[in-house]
């Protein structure tokens, strides 16, 4: 079930699908999905998208010559989250390196505030 989850969230990066929804599309009660991710990645399920979001974002702003904007469309941001977010990151654009994870630079101060 849980891999079930992971693969339709990784499905719906564009798009992302509401907790409710993902866990309707599972059959499942979001709940339920809830306990999954906190037994599995100790994480809630709105956690874990938006890390997977971020660390697919961190991967084609180092892997491809798209635009930030076009990236975080992409990847289910608005344009307004990305001057929020990407731009604000210790690196930034293209000079983000493979090593860095993302989603834990930006988890880590998300979770902060």
């Amino acid at each position: 079930m849980f891999q079930r989850a992971i693969t339709l969230r990784d499905d719906n990066l564009e798009s992302p699908l509401s907790i409710r929804s993902l866990a309707n599309e599972l059959g499942i009660t979001w709940r339920r999905l809830n306990r999954l991710f906190a037994r599995h990645l100790a994480i809630s399920p709105q956690q874990a998208y938006l890390a997977r979001r971020l660390d697919h974002a961190c991967w084609l702003l180092s892997k491809t010559p798209h635009s930030i904007m076009n990236i975080s469309l992409a990847c289910g941001f608005t344009p307004k989250l990305t001057l929020a977010s990407l731009e604000s990151l210790p690196t930034r654009g293209r000079r983000w390196s493979r090593s860095q994870s993302l989603s834990t630079t930006f988890m880590s101060s998300a979770l902060s505030t």
